[in-house]
This record gives structure tokens, sequence and C-alpha cells, in this order.
């Protein structure tokens, strides 16, 4: 998590007013601990910059050593006439030697850095690094619901938008600022002072079965995160059937090509519920429905999709109910907690957002094999 001075003394002022609610040596001791992370951090800072100056010091010999060979890449030598082959050219071909032994330290130096960077990156866990190839336009949709409220008002919980990466990639590039996404989605899924000694938030899988068991959703914990997720959207489309006019139902059942002579409401409810159970909706068909239909309740948009009439007819059924049942959790969340208005809408849109990179990596494999 990121400290200044301001935020420290915004902090102090925060325990000053809960000195009615908690013990005065609780206080005390959680102003120790964050000093302590403060001070860490500036220690931290500290060795990455004597780090730096160390490899900007070896690459400044480098050049002094071989400035023409760093300029030229070798080619000068290769031009140079007979008259000066016998004593210069050994004597570049030494230099050159040593330049070529100079910039593999310089390499071996950097890759060791680059290792110790990617072993203390407590944020990109191995279930949000494929974030760092999604599309853009999905991305933004998952950075507004960590950064925005629903009135569009910015969070004053998030950290985010004053970073530079935002201020650089926000909203075309989105993807050059994966670890900065994840970090502050993992926060919200922590407790702040454990955020605090922590250095980080939660794991996504500790954030996702949190959200799952906000949620009442049925789910075996030991499963992969995607069937976790899975578990997570059907529960939500399975809800929102219960939102449903009795036309908006037949209607269903007629795009589903059940029959439905003769039912009454909860018979057609619970006709679409086995039928879904049992894989009526493709992964990604359901992914697209129920992200959609959160982001057109929370964000007043709809995703970035390609143009699909039967997938448009499914967006249309779904949208008003979906949208009804989150408006429904919205304000239950409002007394329960406000980190579930962030964590909910971001895991339903990372799920939406791997079922579909999944999907497009099997239809190019598949378009792959038919070309064989």
């Amino acid at each position: 998590m990121r400290f200044s001075a301001q935020r420290f003394d915004s902090y102090r002022r925060l325990l000053g007013k809960l000195q009615i609610c908690l013990p005065l040596h609780q206080i005390q001791m959680s102003l120790v601990l964050l000093h302590l992370c403060i001070t860490l951090k500036g220690v931290l800072r500290m060795i990455q910059r004597v780090r730096l100056s160390k490899k900007n010091k070896m690459k400044n010999e480098i050049n002094s050593l071989c400035g023409i060979c760093a300029r030229n890449n070798n080619d000068e030598y290769c031009e140079m006439g007979n008259d000066s082959y016998s004593n210069n050219s050994l004597r570049y071909m030494n230099d050159c030697e040593d330049f070529v032994l100079k910039e593999q330290e310089v390499e071996n130096e950097e890759s060791i850095n680059n290792n110790d960077s990617l072993l203390n990156d407590k944020s990109m866990d191995k279930d949000l690094i494929f974030l760092r190839n999604a599309d853009s336009s999905d991305l933004k949709v998952l950075v507004d619901y960590l950064t925005k409220g629903k009135d569009g008002d910015t969070r004053w919980t998030e950290e985010l938008t004053v970073t530079e990466n935002y201020k650089k990639y926000y909203p075309e590039q989105l993807q050059l600022m994966a670890e900065d996404i994840a970090e502050e989605l993992q926060r919200y899924g922590g407790n702040t002072f454990m955020n605090i000694l922590r250095g980080h938030g939660v794991e996504y899988r500790e954030l996702l079965i949190d959200v799952c068991k906000k949620m009442d959703v049925n789910f075996n914990k030991k499963a992969s995160v995607e069937m976790i997720e899975y578990n997570l959207l059907q529960t939500i489309l399975l809800d929102s059937l219960e939102n449903m006019s009795t036309e908006e139902l037949k209607k269903l059942l007629d795009e589903m090509n059940i029959p439905n002579q003769g039912f009454g409401k909860q018979a057609f409810i619970a006709a679409l519920q086995m039928a879904i159970k049992r894989g009526g909706f493709s992964s990604y068909k359901m992914a697209v429905i129920v992200a959609n239909a959160v982001s057109k309740a929370l964000l007043g948009r709809g995703l970035a999709l390609a143009s699909n009439a039967a997938l448009t007819r499914w967006l249309s059924i779904f949208a008003g109910p979906i949208g009804w049942s989150v408006t429904a959790i919205w304000t239950a969340i409002d007394i329960a907690g406000p980190a579930y208005r962030v964590t909910i809408p971001a895991v339903v849109q990372i799920a939406y957002m791997r079922i579909k990179m999944n999907n497009e990596a099997a239809d190019t494999t598949s378009d792959d094999e038919t070309e064989d």
C-alpha cells in the first residue's frame, strides 16, 4: 500500500476521532505500526536507488572504455583500413571483448534485479496475471468499478487515479498498468490495518471466495478459480429468473426450445433453472449476459461487444432482471459494508474476462487444427 506524509496525518486524525470508540493503547499501537510501515517503505526505496546508481555507474564505465563500439555497434571496426590493422585492430578487439564482458555483467545484474522484483511482486498473483493481455475496453470497466461509485463520483477510498500509470495509460493502454489494477482490487478485499502490515491486499482466490459467500453461492472451496467463478455467474443468472415476468419467462423458454404449454410461473422458473444447470448456456454466453447486465446497472453502459443478433436477444431478456437483482444486492450491501460494492462487480468482470480469453484461445486452436 502506498503512503505519504499527508496520508499518515489523515490516518492519525482518523484514529484520533476514533478515541471515543477504541482504548488509547490501541490507538497508539496503530500509529506505531503505521510509522514502522512507512519507515520500511523508505528503506526499500533507498535500496532500489542504490541498485539503480550502481547500474548507471557500470554503464558509464562501459561507454568510456569503448565509446566507439557502443556508438557504432562494433560496425566501425570492420571498415578499418589495412594500415591500422596490425596494432590498432588488436587493441580495439581487446577493448570490444572487454565491452562484451561488461555488457554481459550488466545483463546478468538486470536479470537478477528483475527476478527479485517478480519475487517481491505480492499483488500480481497467478490468478490475475492474464490481465496483462486483456482487452483495454474490458479493463476500463474493471477500473471504473474500482474507482467510481454508482453515481459516477470518484470513491474516496481508491488510490488508483492518483498514480502516474493511471494518468498515462487510462483508458486506452490499461494492460500496461495491470499490476496497479490488481493491487487496487486486492486491497479492497483486505482489512485496512492488515493491508498495512502485509504491504498488500489479499490473494484473488480469497477475495473470490469471500464474494461467493456473500452471494450465497454453492461452491467447493477446493475447486479451481475458474469453476468457482462459473458457479458465481450461474447463481446470479438463476437468481434473476425470479425477477422475470411470465411473458419474459415464456420468451426465454422459446429461445431455449423448452416446451411451455400449461406451465405456471414457478414451473417456468424450475424448468429454466434445470436447463441452465444442465448446460443450457455456454460459459461464455452466461458470462457475457451477467457481466453486461451488471455493467449496465452500475455504470450505465454495457460491455463493448461485437454485433451478434442471437446474443443481443439474450442480453435484452436478462438485462432488466439481472439489473434488478444487482440493485437489490447493492441495497443490502449499503448496510453490510462498502467493500462489497467494489469486489462483487469486479469479480464478475474478471470472471467474464477470463472466460472470454479462454474462449478466444480455444477458437484460435480450433482454427489452427482446421487449417492443418
